[in-house]
């Protein structure tokens, strides 16, 4: 499918915090364009502080209005009507909590953070369910309860319903909030570092859930800082590096041939398989002060980059798209690499 579902287009998200000095504006987003076809599956990788869950947090609206200050972003349901696309920073009251869950919807880092530990699991999807479908009775809520469990693969649903979040291990607890997040078959679900805390066997389970979902008309956007996650289970892969797009293409050809000297460094730091529980290796450097508004007047990773130019310290490389569907922030690949 081809459609297209969703757009950023040069969406800027800036957190302003008070601190001793006055208030500190923190530019998290900048200038960040995707465009994400219906059902498809994109990676948004990158390390901790680079933008990924504020990317996310930006489509559900759980960031306050104020912090998108630039660009925007549309939504283009399935069910929508003349083709009339969803202004998603405007969303508020009703509107809002329609889109939420019914054409968006988010999968958290912690599931334990994610439920209220003092209601049963049951309670908690029903009450889900009842805030965008009509339910006759308690009977017909607890029968597509049980069939939303099924359909995450989680045995004996019945008795899943009647425990508490504390009652089940990560992995079921995960599969749990994945059924919530697919209750409505959401035009697109976040899934944010939704594997972090599970073994490998889990981890794959859920990723593959994950894939069912796209192969059923939902588009993921699977946020993680593991590249190695990406490889089987997306089909583009977005790297963001200090709140900027650095390179995006098909994930099969990023991983292959990466060309942006972050990227590199990103798959240069995943372990192998004979490296399974060895230290990761790291990254040299660290992010940058994302306050500073001097860090923008040249290339953001100029500091940590291993292939830097003279022109890289001068300002900072527009996206350049190559050959094969790539798009790279370098001025290796054009706009002034002689200098």
């Amino acid at each position: 499918m081809t459609e297209p579902v969703l757009r950023f287009e040069n969406l800027g998200v800036l957190y302003r915090t008070p601190g001793a000095a006055g208030t500190r504006a923190v530019h998290a987003l900048r200038g960040f364009t995707l465009q994400v076809t219906r059902g498809s599956r994109v990676g948004i990788v990158g390390e901790s502080g680079s933008g990924k869950t504020t990317l996310g947090l930006a489509l559900l609206r759980l960031l306050p209005r104020s912090a998108v200050c630039s660009g925007s972003l549309t939504l283009l349901p399935r069910d929508e009507c003349c083709g009339r696309a969803v202004d998603v920073p405007v969303l508020s009251g009703k509107a809002l909590r329609h889109f939420r869950g019914r054409h968006a919807s988010m999968v958290f880092q912690d599931p334990f953070g994610a439920m209220d530990p003092v209601l049963r699991i049951g309670r908690q999807i029903v009450s889900a369910i009842a805030c965008h479908r009509t339910l006759r009775d308690g009977a017909e809520a607890r029968a597509f309860a049980e069939r939303l469990l099924e359909r995450v693969h989680l045995g004996d649903p019945a008795v899943v319903l009647r425990k508490y979040p504390h009652q089940l291990s990560g992995g079921q607890l995960q599969r749990v909030c994945i059924a919530l997040a697919l209750a409505h078959n959401p035009d697109v679900v976040v899934a944010d570092e939704p594997t972090t805390a599970l073994d490998a066997h889990l981890r794959e389970g859920i990723l593959s859930l994950l894939d069912e979902a796209a192969a059923s008309g939902s588009s993921i956007l699977l946020i993680t800082h593991d590249i190695s996650v990406v490889g089987s289970h997306t089909d583009r892969t977005c790297i963001l590096y200090a709140g900027e797009l650095v390179e995006a293409g098909p994930t099969a050809d990023i991983t292959a041939d990466p060309l942006h000297p972050y990227t590199r460094l990103l798959i240069a730091a995943r372990p192998t398989a004979q490296q399974r529980g060895a230290p990761l290796t790291v990254i040299p450097g660290n992010l940058p002060d994302l306050s500073d508004t001097a860090v923008f007047s040249r290339c953001i990773f100029l500091p940590r980059c291993p292939d830097r130019l003279p022109v890289c310290g001068r300002s900072g490389p527009p996206p350049v798209f190559t050959r094969d569907d790539r798009t790279v922030r370098c001025y290796r690949y054009g706009g002034g690499c002689g200098d």
